[in-house]
């Protein structure tokens, strides 16, 4: 069974069908009053998060308590994290935050995004004849071409997202004994760390999970 970064509370909902008007892959029935998500279809976007009146769709989240079990715990940190904090916040701040939660190292992933940009560039120069050149960056963008537009998976850049290239420095320098930490909060994002992307170009082979937010903004 597939997992996904959603997961339906039954209680809550109450089959009103809003989050069906709102998938982009159709991928929710509402059956015997209560929606019910076809996970071959599931891209992990989060619309039905955001728009359930009843608060139905939830989440998957990981305890921080997880950081104890890895002897030298690395957080590679997203810039979607950085805007959740008010305008004006000091990034060593955020750091300082995310050591004192436990993790030994923290590395952001924007430096993967440069080796990212370096590559697309190449690759664009080398393949004129691939138009248009669609990034690989988001997660659930590469999981709605192979669910709606498998047509276009060719013209998906053939490279690992920035998160997965800074995992795999971080491992080939050793930064971490056992295993790193991909602390985000992109909702987009959140489907990677239950669900590698579909395509196998795609995928690195980093466990990554998403860790909860709150905590870190009460130690700024």
């Amino acid at each position: 069974m597939t997992m996904h970064s959603v997961r339906l509370d039954k209680e809550r909902c109450v089959g009103c069908t809003t989050c069906i008007k709102t998938c982009p892959t159709q991928a929710i029935r509402v059956k015997k009053g209560k929606a019910r998500i076809i996970e071959s279809r599931c891209i992990d976007c989060g619309e039905c998060i955001r728009v359930c009146p009843t608060y139905a769709k939830v989440a998957r989240t990981k305890s921080l308590d997880m950081i104890k079990d890895f002897r030298y715990p690395v957080a590679v940190v997203s810039p979607a994290l950085y805007g959740q904090f008010p305008a004006g916040t000091d990034i060593n701040l955020i750091f300082s935050a995310l050591r004192e939660m436990g993790f030994k190292r923290v590395v952001d992933v924007a430096r993967g995004a440069e080796y990212l940009g370096r590559f697309i560039n190449e690759y664009m120069e080398e393949h004129p004849e691939i138009r248009p050149v669609i990034s690989s960056g988001c997660p659930t963008v590469t999981r709605l071409i192979t669910v709606r537009f498998p047509e276009l998976a060719e013209n998906v850049i053939p490279i690992n997202q920035p998160m997965e290239i800074m995992a795999k420095l971080v491992r080939q320098r050793r930064l971490s004994k056992r295993g790193d930490r991909h602390f985000l909060y992109c909702p987009l994002h959140r489907g990677s760390d239950v669900r590698p992307p579909a395509h196998r170009l795609w995928r690195s082979g980093h466990q990554r999970q998403h860790l909860h937010f709150r905590r870190l903004l009460a130690l700024i």
